[in-house]
């Protein structure tokens, strides 16, 4: 809890850095949408942290980027949330040196809170279903899907920062736009498999599922969903 509550002060102290650049969005954007945006990404935060964490209850293998931070904390020990933080303040410096103008609040809440949330959801729902039968874990595993996918468009279509580890692929993509992102994420999602396979993390079959069906799912919520409620329905692109 403590430290929830200095990663949620560094939020606020790190904001005031990002200050100049959310002005200059708030120029772009119109004044109406502003609140809904920072709505939708604090509230799309917090929905993909439940879904990650129903995910690891439903214990059909996490997705390729907690797969890799399982790694990681299988040699720090410092627990999930910790590491979650450790490992998205190194990927924040070289977004900063890289990619700077695809920071903004969003990244930070993603970076300081995520981890907590997705440590919280997973403990309460295992200790409302100690030993979930095999029925029990599969719901979980198709909640978690939509759930992760409907927060995902929510973020995204937000606009307010990508995540720390998004970035790598996005500016992949566009740095040597021969490659399309999809491609470029699936490398990054594979580096991330076979970082935890080498500290012992076994994907399962909700890492591969996540892989191929976050893309198409993420697209039919932005499309249905996440922009017509920002744009309305006339506007939605």
């Amino acid at each position: 809890m403590y430290c929830g509550f200095i990663s949620f002060k560094v939020i606020l102290k790190f904001s005031f850095f990002l200050g100049k650049h959310a002005l200059c969005c708030e120029v772009v954007m119109e004044k109406g949408k502003m609140t809904k945006r920072i709505l939708m990404m604090l509230i799309g935060n917090v929905i993909l942290g439940m879904g990650a964490g129903m995910l690891r209850a439903a214990d059909f293998g996490v997705d390729p980027y907690q797969c890799f931070v399982l790694g990681v904390d299988k040699v720090l020990k410092l627990g999930y949330g910790t590491t979650f933080v450790i490992v998205n303040a190194i990927f924040l410096v070289l977004m900063i040196i890289f990619a700077r103008k695809m920071l903004n609040l969003g990244t930070l809440v993603n970076m300081f809170l995520l981890g907590y949330i997705i440590d919280f959801s997973c403990s309460f729902l295992l200790t409302l279903t100690p030993s979930p039968i095999v029925a029990v874990r599969v719901i979980y595993f198709i909640v978690s899907i939509l759930l992760i996918t409907f927060a995902s468009a929510v973020i995204y279509t937000a606009d307010m920062g990508v995540s720390t580890y998004d970035w790598i692929a996005l500016r992949t993509a566009e740095v040597q736009k021969k490659v399309p992102f999809k491609w470029c994420r699936v490398g990054t999602d594979l580096v991330c498999v076979i970082i935890g396979l080498v500290f012992a993390i076994i994907p399962g079959i909700g890492t591969i599922v996540t892989a191929f069906l976050l893309g198409p799912l993420v697209s039919f919520f932005r499309t249905y969903c996440s922009e017509p409620f920002l744009y309305g329905k006339n506007q939605a692109v």
